[in-house]
């Protein structure tokens, strides 16, 4: 458990000391995307085991379980504490929410491009080659700042993933961002099925120090638009 909370503590910026472990991640303020999957990737090399992706309402007691790490009494304690609280709220009715659904939904996300990672190699780097494919790296660095487009693109495969509720668990690099001859962009996935049901709109945006993106994913009537 000591090694995860060091790791929880250095992607959060605080001491050890200070991670609570059932604070969720976005409460330690790991709470951007890139941060999530820094999180990850750290906690995969370090107990080199694959984990189940990481959200933001998650804590170091559940990502314990995951990793099969054994937690203390007092620890576990904590959690179910947590756990009967989350409980005593009155739950979501989810099927009426699901009967409401219209077959229109956006996702917009927005990253700094300083939390991207610093790469010698984007080809070889483990973050990038494990979220970008071969022609979104090559695209990216035959720009002036490859950080900006890069950081363009994470925006909308992660607009795309928050879009359609089916979307979310989808593998970035089953994500394709790609541009035409006017730099105008276009996004899909690598899932014929997915891209028979929607119909997918891509707007990227960008300064200096921050992008973000919007994705529409518009349902095609059975499938044929």
């Amino acid at each position: 458990m000591d090694n995860l909370l060091r790791i929880i503590a250095e992607i959060s910026g605080k001491k050890k000391e200070e991670i609570n472990p059932v604070s969720n991640l976005n409460t330690l303020k790991i709470s951007s995307s890139i941060g999530i999957l820094k999180l990850q990737s750290a906690l995969e090399r370090e107990f080199k085991k694959k984990l189940s992706p990481l959200s933001l309402n998650m804590n170091a007691v559940m990502i314990a379980k995951q990793l099969g790490v054994k937690v203390n009494d007092n620890q576990i304690k904590a959690e179910k504490n947590v756990k009967a609280e989350k409980q005593s709220i009155k739950s979501y009715d989810v099927e009426k929410y699901k009967s409401n659904l219209v077959d229109f939904f956006l996702g917009v996300d927005i990253e700094e491009v300083e939390n991207l990672p610093k790469a010698a190699n984007f080809r070889t780097h483990e973050f990038y080659s494990t979220q970008f494919n071969d022609a979104e790296l090559s695209y990216a660095m035959l720009m002036p700042d490859p950080y900006i487009h890069l950081c363009g693109m994470f925006c909308a495969k992660e607009s795309l993933k928050k879009s359609a509720p089916e979307l979310i668990d989808i593998p970035m690099n089953e994500i394709i961002v790609s541009h035409n001859s006017a730099k105008r962009p276009a996004i899909r996935t690598t899932h014929n099925d997915l891209n028979l049901k929607y119909q997918f709109k891509v707007s990227i945006s960008h300064t200096e120090k921050y992008a973000t993106a919007t994705v529409i994913a518009i349902g095609k009537q059975n499938g044929n638009g």
